[in-house]
């Protein structure tokens, strides 16, 4: 239910509309690797899909073709594994080698749905290693994995049809679903061999991805694996960071719309990113994304607005 919102609130919306919306973007994600290899689907060049945020695939006619090709891939492989066998049972073996060639043919990475013609958002999926193709929403969208006939999975952390988080459930997909395994070498800002980014990523499945709880109508529990996502955000960009100067970042700001808000006070606004720009440090003077998911997930500001910006999303 929308409700008139006051300078200080409108002001959180603007920041984690702004902090989400850059983990979105094609620039941040190209910079560490997000994006995977970029292969295409087979077919019609008018309506090839490629793998990656540079390019969207389309909901009118990309999109459900690209699904129709990675449910093709599978289904493909498993009548050529049984094709060589003497019964039709389809085994756990037959099953992990079709997901696998799915993952060789379109290969690991973030898998963009563009909404059109509204042009309203998008929805952000992730491939790994395995085949498996999981998005925040309760929906599989891809044939499901869990009767075996697909690799699709609806982690079910987020609305179906919410917006805000949909990319940081795909990032933690590829990075700390599974404890021992990454689906993709990202680059860091922060400097860190791969032995102590493979522990952090630990770490994170335990304390983090462990503690997200699937849910198909519990709007509680949605809350709660939105505070645990930006608990992970808050730490994850202080390694795959973003940097702003103050007045670049009001400009950019200022073009975010929210509903119900008073109209965008620059003044204060530029007052407010100005206590958030770095004291020291590489960024000194600018603002950083980090810092900006810190103060989104302080006590302070988290226990005022988070849920009123849930459920607005």
């Amino acid at each position: 239910m929308q409700h008139s919102k006051s300078v200080e609130e409108c002001a959180y919306y603007f920041l984690i509309g702004m902090a989400t919306s850059t983990l979105s973007n094609n620039s941040f994600l190209d910079n560490y690797g997000f994006a995977g290899p970029g292969k295409t689907m087979a077919g019609d060049r008018q309506k090839e899909a490629r793998v990656s945020p540079k390019n969207y695939i389309i909901s009118t006619s990309q999109w459900p073709m690209f699904k129709k090709h990675v449910n093709k891939i599978y289904s493909h492989s498993i009548k050529q594994q049984l094709s060589k066998k003497t019964n039709t049972n389809i085994t756990k073996s037959m099953v992990t080698a079709a997901r696998k060639e799915v993952a060789k043919q379109i290969g690991p990475g973030l898998l963009t749905e563009y909404f059109v013609p509204t042009s309203h958002g998008s929805h952000y999926f992730a491939m790994r290693k395995d085949g498996l193709i999981a998005n925040g929403y309760p929906d599989s969208v891809f044939a499901s994995s869990k009767t075996n006939k697909g690799v699709g999975v609806g982690l079910g952390f987020q609305r179906d049809h919410s917006h805000g988080l949909c990319q940081t459930f795909a990032i933690m997909w590829l990075l700390i679903s599974q404890e021992r395994t990454r689906s993709i070498e990202v680059s860091h800002y922060k400097a860190i061999t791969k032995s102590e980014w493979n522990r952090q990523c630990a770490d994170w499945h335990r304390r983090i991805w462990k503690n997200l709880v699937p849910s198909e109508y519990d709007g509680k529990i949605y809350l709660h694996n939105a505070n645990v996502a930006l608990q992970f955000l808050e730490e994850f960009t202080t390694y795959c960071d973003w940097s702003w100067d103050v007045d670049e970042l009001v400009r950019e700001l200022s073009t975010i719309h929210v509903d119900d808000c008073p109209p965008f006070h620059e003044k204060s606004m530029t007052a407010l990113v100005q206590g958030l720009a770095e004291k020291s440090g590489p960024f000194k003077g600018k603002v950083t994304l980090s810092g900006l998911f810190k103060y989104l997930n302080s006590d302070e500001q988290k226990g005022k607005y988070m849920e009123l910006w849930f459920d607005d999303h």
